[in-house]
């Protein structure tokens, strides 16, 4: 279901450059396993990763924080146009109050830069900094999608160490996915 987003005043938009192709950070963004190694921070596990990659295809994970918290995200895919724009729905709450991500990817000299905006108005003012300064945090870890650039192995690797994470799609149709028209 594609979640319904409100147009807002609080917007957060932050420009990274990455030491990495723009399918290798396009990939982090829709490869279970790799979304799973940077999504969240060191304290955290990301767990049950499931993906349906295809414009209204659902995706959710759960997040496992250090106290034994669990968030559980959820979304869909607005806009796919691999490896240069992503949009997606997110929530972490039942109902119908998603945020907007759209993440857009540009090769650059030594790299990719990567524009990365959440909007929908659906949180208080304070939690968009809350937000903005978790994300900052997750793009440093996928400052290190370099190291998995050819990294086969990875979409078979427990995510973010645990014994009970799994991924819904295989490395061959990541590769797939990777390759296709998916408009």
């Amino acid at each position: 279901a594609l979640g319904i987003i409100r147009g807002g005043l609080q917007d957060i938009s932050i420009t990274r450059t990455f030491d990495a192709s723009p399918e290798a950070v396009f990939d982090a963004w829709t490869s279970p396993a790799q979304f799973g190694r940077w999504f969240g921070t060191a304290a955290t596990a990301v767990e049950d990763v499931s993906m349906d990659l295809r414009v209204g295809g659902d995706w959710s994970a759960r997040m496992v924080l250090g106290d034994g918290m669990e968030i559980g995200w959820h979304g869909s895919y607005l806009e796919l146009e691999a490896p240069h724009r992503l949009v997606l729905s997110l929530s972490d709450r039942p109902g119908d109050q998603y945020e907007q991500v759209t993440v857009d990817l540009k090769e650059v000299e030594g790299g990719t830069e990567m524009t990365f905006t959440q909007t929908g108005g659906n949180m208080p003012p304070e939690n968009y900094a809350q937000a903005e300064e978790g994300w900052r945090s997750f793009f440093d870890d996928l400052s290190k999608v370099k190291t998995w650039e050819n990294d086969r192995a990875a979409a078979s690797r427990p995510v973010k160490g645990s014994p009970r994470s799994h991924c819904s799609r295989s490395v061959a149709m990541r590769d797939v996915c990777r390759c296709s028209s998916l408009n």
